[in-house]
């Protein structure tokens, strides 16, 4: 397996780098606080390790000309597993996060058997292709539900064969591979924080929509887990009285007012039409227990940014960011600053991607 860097100073350079695609030695000097021999230093050591591309020279002004810097996408490779009620989403993604293979199984509960064998067939293809395992970080996991006991076990709202089961120590048994498992809002969030827009801000609350509800939260740049692991299940603000803005919930509405049911959520989004009776019920309901929510992590955490995301489609995100609203607090004329919200769209499955965020984070961040 890949091994991973042992100094917090080769840490936050790598990081650094990492958030600031195409920065200089000189730019990583000022971003760091170290002293540009010291940065020079850990430059050197992680080109030698072959982590980073030093590349073109660049004239800034009357200074030294400096090279760019940027991670080499070769140096290594993590997975990344998306357990939901509907499927399973399984990639492999570069040092840089881009996805260089993926597969899929689109059933209903999926069994921790059928996944385990999924991805032991998944790592030998890779290997097959000429992926060197000793490249690989690791297997991140994101899967639905809370954590129980001492953190190392799940209870999903669905998922039964895999409720209370240790899921990092079977995978790694099993597999042969370090395994790191969050659930699948913190996952997205932390894939969100290094690869998205989440790039922008170091502090965001992160909003998962899937067959539930949920999210995660990013301090700092790393991910808040609370107590049990469990910090950004948002969904557990709401009062009794109401409605959770899951896209099962929206699945619900739609079959009643409708009459259009598919047998599977990731069915009903490949087929969806905003048009559709039913869309315009959730989409109030959904403001109202969203408005609370985003007026609550406004107050409690104070975040640079509240980001939509998940399986939730751009349009329902657009027709959300234009319904919420935070409570006025004016006071001598000002309101309280608050978050923008935003919507991330991604090209694959968030939770996956985040996923195989998590030993890169681990072993490199």
């Amino acid at each position: 397996m890949m091994q991973g860097l042992e100094t917090s100073g080769d840490r936050l350079v790598m990081s650094l780098i990492q958030r600031h695609i195409g920065a200089t030695r000189a730019e990583l000097t000022k971003a760091s606080s170290f002293t540009q021999q010291s940065v020079s230093r850990i430059i050197d050591r992680l080109a030698k390790r072959d982590l980073i591309r030093i590349g073109e020279i660049v004239r800034n002004g009357r200074g030294q000309p400096s090279p760019i810097i940027n991670l080499n996408p070769d140096a290594a490779f993590s997975l990344g597993l998306s357990i939901m009620a509907d499927g399973v989403k399984l990639v492999a993604i570069n040092l840089c996060g881009e996805v260089i293979c993926e597969s899929a199984i689109g059933v209903e509960s999926p069994s921790p058997c059928d996944v385990l064998e999924m991805a032991s067939s998944f790592i030998a293809s890779l290997a097959e292709q000429g992926h060197a395992l000793t490249a690989l970080a690791g297997l991140g996991i994101g899967i639905t539900g809370y954590f129980v006991v001492d953190g190392s076990q799940v209870n999903p709202p669905a998922l039964d064969d895999w409720a209370f089961v240790e899921i990092g120590r079977v995978f790694k048994d099993a597999l042969g591979i370090p395994v790191w498992v969050e659930n699948d809002g913190t996952a997205a969030a932390v894939g969100e924080s290094l690869l998205g827009c989440g790039r922008e801000v170091d502090d965001f609350a992160y909003l998962h929509f899937a067959a539930g509800f949920g999210g995660g939260l990013i301090r700092n740049g790393g991910a808040v887990r609370g107590v049990s692991g469990n910090a950004g299940e948002f969904g557990g603000m709401l009062p009794p009285d109401y409605v959770s803005p899951s896209l099962g919930k929206l699945m619900q509405i739609v079959k009643a007012e409708a009459g259009i049911s598919y047998p599977t959520l990731q069915a009903f989004l490949d087929a969806f039409d905003p048009s559709w009776a039913g869309v315009s019920t959730w989409l109030q309901e959904a403001e109202r227990s969203l408005t609370l929510i985003v007026n609550g992590i406004g107050s409690a955490v104070d975040p640079g940014m509240i980001i939509l995301g998940g399986r939730l489609p751009e349009v329902l995100a657009s027709a959300l960011i234009e319904r919420l609203h935070f409570y006025p607090a004016e006071r001598r004329g000002f309101r309280r600053p608050s978050p923008s919200l935003r919507f991330a769209a991604s090209p694959c499955d968030p939770v996956a991607v985040g996923a195989a965020m998590l030993p890169f984070q681990a072993v490199f961040f």
